[in-house]
C-alpha cells in the first residue's frame, strides 16, 4: 500500500516542509496499458551572474578580463531586457509593472557583487529568462538607538527587482531561498528585508504565508525617505509601499526548499493551465563560481537536522558576524 502523504511527511518538519512542497507537485503520468508515458521536461538551470572581480597587478586589463566584461555586458542586457519586457507588458495589459526599472549598468555593477540571480532555459541561441531576483546592497545612514540627532550608518540587504514569467513553479520563493541562504552562509551581516509597492495584492501575501516572512513596522526614517524619494522621482508616490523581514521560519522553510529542488529537480507545475507543465530543475554549477551550490545544499541539510529556534542558535550555523538584526528574531506569528 502506498503510504498517504501526511505519512511521507518528514517528521518534525511541520509548515516548512509543506511551504517546500509548492514547487513540486510528483508526476504520475501513465500510458493505456498503465506503463509510465516519456514527459518532455525543458532543462531550467537556476543560476548568478557575475562578473570576474580579481585583482590586477597591471593597470592594463587581460584579454581575458575584455572578453569576461564584453560577455558580462550582454548577459545584464538581457537581464535589463527581460525587465523592461516585463514593464512593457504590463502596461499594454493596462496593469500598474510591479518593479522599478532597472538599466543595463545598474545590473553589470549587481554582478560584480555575485548579487544577480535568474532562472533560464537553455534554447538554440540564447537562454530565455524566466525570473530574476537581485540583492541590493547599501549602507544608509540610520538614526541611533537611545540617541538624540545621532546618526550612524548601517547595512541593509534588500531582496527585490523579483520577476517570474513561468508560472506554477515558486521561482520567486526559490530565488528567496537561495539569496537568503547564501548570505547567511557567506556573509550575516545587516538587514535583510524585502519591499513592495504599497497596491501589489499578490506579493504581500506570499512573502507573509508562503516565504513566512513578517510585515516591518519600524523601518528606519531614512530607509523610508529613501525609497518614498525613489517613487516620488517615478510619479509614484501615491502607490506608497510595503516592507518586510524574513524570519528563522523562512530559513527554515528555505532550508527544506533548496533540499528539495536538489533532490526531486523533475517538477510539475501547480494549478491548471501552465504555460510550461513539466519541467527539469537544476542548480547550474558553471555559473555560480566562487559560490559553490553544494556548499549551500549542505548548509540547508545541517539546517534542516537541527533547526534553530534563536539568534544564539543560529549563530552556531553561521559565523561570528551574524547580525543581530539580519533576521526579525523578535516577531511572532
Amino acid at each position: 500500500m502506498k503510504p498517504s502523504a501526511e505519512a511521507q511527511k518528514p517528521a518534525g518538519s511541520g509548515s516548512c516542509w509543506e511551504a517546500s512542497q509548492m514547487v513540486h507537485a510528483t508526476c504520475s503520468k501513465t500510458g493505456r496499458a498503465g506503463t509510465p508515458m516519456s514527459i518532455e521536461r525543458p532543462k531550467i538551470f537556476v543560476t548568478k551572474k557575475n562578473i570576474s572581480v580579481e585583482p590586477r597587478r597591471s593597470s592594463s586589463p587581460t584579454d581575458a578580463e575584455i572578453k569576461d566584461l564584453r560577455k558580462g555586458v550582454v548577459t545584464a542586457s538581457r537581464v535589463s531586457a527581460f525587465y523592461t519586457n516585463h514593464i512593457a507588458k504590463a502596461r499594454l495589459a493596462n496593469r500598474r509593472p510591479m518593479i522599478m526599472q532597472r538599466d543595463a549598468v545598474q545590473i553589470l555593477t549587481q554582478m560584480r557583487g555575485q548579487k544577480v540571480y535568474v532562472c533560464e532555459q537553455p534554447s538554440e541561441n540564447e537562454r530565455i529568462i524566466h525570473a530574476a531576483s537581485m540583492l541590493w546592497d547599501e549602507e544608509i545612514p540610520v538614526p541611533e538607538r537611545n540617541a538624540d540627532k545621532r546618526y550612524k550608518v548601517e547595512r541593509f540587504l534588500e531582496i527585490g527587482t523579483q520577476v517570474s514569467e513561468l508560472a506554477g513553479y515558486g521561482f520567486q520563493w526559490l530565488l528567496t531561498a537561495i539569496i537568503l541562504l547564501e548570505q547567511l552562509l557567506y556573509d550575516p551581516t545587516g538587514t535583510v528585508y524585502a519591499a513592495t509597492y504599497g497596491d501589489n495584492d499578490v506579493a504581500g501575501p506570499n512573502f507573509i504565508k508562503n516565504m513566512m516572512f513578517l510585515p516591518w513596522e519600524d523601518v528606519p526614517e531614512t530607509v523610508l525617505a529613501l525609497r518614498l524619494h525613489h517613487l516620488d522621482s517615478g510619479g509614484e508616490l501615491s502607490r506608497g509601499v510595503k516592507w518586510f523581514r524574513p524570519t528563522l521560519r523562512t530559513v527554515e522553510g528555505a532550508a527544506h526548499l533548496i533540499v528539495d529542488i536538489d533532490q526531486n529537480p523533475n517538477r510539475s507545475a501547480k494549478g491548471d493551465g501552465a504555460q510550461i507543465p513539466e519541467i527539469e530543475l537544476r542548480f547550474d554549477e558553471n555559473e555560480f563560481q566562487k559560490v559553490s551550490y553544494k556548499e549551500l545544499v549542505e548548509f540547508a541539510h545541517a539546517l534542516i537536522a537541527n533547526p534553530p529556534k534563536t539568534y544564539s542558535e543560529l549563530k552556531q550555523f553561521s559565523s561570528r558576524t551574524l547580525s543581530p538584526t539580519f533576521l526579525d528574531f523578535e516577531g511572532k506569528w
